[in-house]
């Protein structure tokens, strides 16, 4: 199908939803369209998921949503286009506030040609959002098309079957294309444990610890035993403290055993020793905990865990000699709807990200 046709079958059924609306005397239907959300799938699985979410997503954002279902290694066939409206009431339920969606769907050689499909479609000067459900790829032709309309890129950095060379990827990534703001979700999900962490040191008692931080050691799960690469939360999470404490590479990093990597920052007192040991936390790859020890007199440890419900985080911070103080704080939901919602909201570079990012590409050693 051409660009032409693909409108004349919205219109369609945009006149088809209005005649039924007013037939049935129902609540006046409203066109809202204030962004462009272009989704790419690889499987027909991971499409019907994507279905189902994107219906909530449009709730908080209405606009015009292309998902494109791209299938390299399939054979060959033509491309697939079909329409949906999505509607929802307002506020207040007098109205219905209705955007739309546009599946196509290629395989084979085909996928080459979705770029020049997909441009004409996108509503002009509103933004354009390029969310990547699949691994990230520099060396995508797909998505490097897609990649020069899109405004913002996001995509979810859990899913990298080699986390810490993606990222140095990534790093190269925001070299070339400074005008493309990103988003990673899995970034997002560590929120509440940035929060805790840095909230440690908004105590005057305890800021002083900062300078004198001389451990950090990072636990995380392993869904997958069989696999070496470390969760890519406890990457993200050490490249943050660097680049936030100014620490600069001490030793390259290298494996202690199976489950348990090392190396050392210099900070501008001490060296810091960094460990991320790989637990076997069934069904999880996320963070399990965070402790960061500090010397001083007296010495201290802080620390941020996942609660034993899985919907909480601990906190603790101990100075030698005194009692714990300690915290809780509830996560909030971290399902693909509710991250991408958050999302889209956001605009701008988030160079603290792109700052972490580089910090870990100063490790010479590459985690495979």
């Amino acid at each position: 199908m051409d660009v032409a046709a693909i409108e004349d079958q919205l219109s369609e059924l945009w006149d088809r939803k209005t005649e039924a609306s007013s037939e049935l005397q129902q609540d006046t239907v409203t066109r809202a369209c204030v962004l462009n959300l272009v989704i790419c799938t690889a499987s027909q699985e991971r499409t019907r998921e994507i279905s189902q979410i994107v219906s909530g997503i449009t709730n908080e954002h209405p606009g015009r949503v292309i998902l494109i279902e791209y299938q390299p290694e399939a054979p060959h066939v033509g491309l697939e286009v079909d329409t949906t409206i999505y509607c929802h009431l307002s506020a207040g339920g007098r109205q219905q506030i209705c955007c739309e969606q546009i599946r196509i769907r290629s395989a084979g050689e085909r996928i080459q040609q979705v770029a020049s499909l997909v441009n004409p479609l996108l509503v002009s000067d509103l933004p354009v959002f390029l969310w990547w459900t699949d691994r990230f790829d520099l060396d995508s032709r797909l998505l490097a098309k897609m990649l020069k309309a899109a405004d913002h890129l996001i995509f979810d950095s859990a899913n990298w079957s080699s986390p810490h060379g993606e990222m140095a990827n990534l790093a190269v990534f925001f070299e070339q294309r400074p005008g493309v703001a990103v988003s990673d979700l899995n970034w997002a999900r560590l929120t509440p444990w940035r929060r805790l962490i840095s909230g440690f040191f908004d105590c005057p008692a305890y800021r002083p610890y900062l300078d004198q931080l001389e451990h950090l050691e990072i636990h995380c799960g392993s869904a997958d035993g069989d696999n070496r690469p470390v969760s890519s939360q406890a990457w993200l999470l050490a490249g943050w403290l660097a680049s936030r404490l100014k620490w600069e590479v001490h030793s390259k990093l290298h494996w202690v055993d199976a489950d348990t990597c090392l190396w050392s920052w210099q900070s501008r007192k001490q060296k810091v020793t960094v460990q991320i040991k790989r637990g076997s936390e069934p069904d999880s790859d996320g963070l399990q905990s965070v402790h960061l020890g500090a010397t001083g007199e007296p010495s201290a440890q802080f620390s941020v865990s996942l609660a034993s419900d899985k919907i909480h985080l601990k906190s603790s911070a101990t100075l030698s000699g005194s009692e714990p103080v300690e915290g809780m704080l509830r996560l909030d939901e971290t399902g693909e709807e509710e991250l991408v919602t958050k999302e889209l909201l956001i605009l701008g570079h988030d160079r603290i990200y792109a700052q972490g990012l580089r910090y870990l590409t100063r490790l010479s050693h590459t985690v495979s």
